[in-house]
Order: C-alpha cells, then structure tokens, then sequence
C-alpha cells in the first residue's frame, strides 16, 4: 500500500465535505413529505459522490484507494472470504456466550421498520451506501492518509473515528470498534478497498438479518 496516497489537501476536502452534509442533514427539519431514510440515503450518496470527485478531480485519483475495475470480482470474492472467516469466529464466540448465560444477538441487535417499503429502504441505507461511503472515508480517506504514520497508528486513529461516530448515549460502540479493526485489517493485508466494503457490505446485512430472525 502506497504510505503517502492521500494528501493533506484530499483529507481536508473530504472531512470538510463529510462534516458539510452531515450538519445539513442534522439541522434540517424532516416534515410529514420526506421520510428521514430518503433524507439519509441521499447524504450517503452525496457524501460519496464528493468523496469520488475530490479524488477523480483533484488529480489523486482512486488508484490511491486500490479501487481498480479489473479487481473488482477478485475483491468482492476475498471479502466473502474474510466474512466467512469472520462470521465462524464469531459464531463461536456466540456459543461460547450460550454457555456462559450470556447472548451476542444482544450486543448486535437492530430495530428495524415494520412496514416493508420502510424495511427496504432501511436496508438499501444502511446495508449497501452507508458502508460504501464509511469504507470510502474511515479506510480510504483517513486509513490512507494516517497509513504513513504506520499501521498501528493507521488502526487506531481511522477505528476511533469509526467507532465515535457511531456512538451513541453512554454505551460503548463494541461491534462498531471489532469492525473497524476488522475493516482495516483487511484493506491492509489485501491493498484492495472492495475487501472492507464487501465484508462491510455483507456484516451489515448479516446483523439485520438476525435481528429480523430474533425479533
């Protein structure tokens, strides 16, 4: 992996982009005539859509992320592969859970919609373009740029801004901090971004899917 792919200027115009939309979203009022999903879904494309141009236009172009269309397939077949792993790991450390009284499901549950057109839509979010654009920016963007400082602290920095800023009330973001590392890893080992957004991709829907199984 190139240690020097994300410049300073590409990390400050895709922060000060990010933090433009999301102060948009958190600020405007959300009437009875837009429905808070379409809002999110349209922030996460935007949000990706300036992340891509600032790289496209701003002459680094997405070589520095390892995105490359004749990698593609090969991507998404190695991040199966590392979600495979993972998810016997974790199946494991479910039953060694059982047997100590305790639940995983309950540490990674989600509320989902009732209604199916808002379950649909719940799920085009927040299991296909929220992870394309989290993986774009905590991987690609802040992972790139702090890689030159040394994996650890690559690790580290881009999994605490992860985890921060899924967090929520006094709870500690668990599942969103064994994801980062995950994530990161896997871009490291693999120097391919589909990897974390494959197995980022397929968590998400594997977390909704159990949570609709025990609901």
């Amino acid at each position: 992996m190139d240690t020097k792919g994300i410049d300073g200027k590409t990390l400050i115009l895709s922060v000060m982009a990010v933090m433009a939309v999301e102060a948009v979203v958190r600020s405007a009022p959300c009437g009875d005539w837009r429905h808070p999903l379409c809002v999110l879904g349209l922030a996460r494309a935007i949000e990706t859509a300036l992340i891509l141009s600032t790289l496209i236009f701003g002459g680094s172009g997405l070589g520095v992320l390892n995105l490359s269309g004749n990698t593609f397939f090969r991507g998404i077949g190695r991040g199966i592969i590392w979600s495979v792993g993972f998810g016997l790991a974790a199946a494991a450390l479910a039953g060694v859970l059982h047997l100590q009284g305790a639940s995983l499901t309950d540490l990674i549950r989600t509320t989902l919609p009732r209604k199916t057109g808002t379950l649909f839509l719940f799920i085009a979010v927040g299991g296909f373009l929220g992870p394309l654009v989290e993986e774009l920016f905590f991987r690609g963007i802040i992972y790139g740029f702090c890689r030159r400082w040394g994996t650890a602290a690559a690790l580290i920095i881009s999994t605490s801004l992860f985890a921060a800023a899924h967090a929520h009330g006094s709870s500690f973001p668990l599942t969103q901090v064994i994801g980062g590392v995950l994530f990161a890893a896997a871009y490291e080992i693999e120097k391919d971004l589909t990897v974390p957004i494959t197995i980022h991709v397929l968590g998400n829907l594997a977390i909704f899917g159990m949570s609709f199984l025990f609901s």
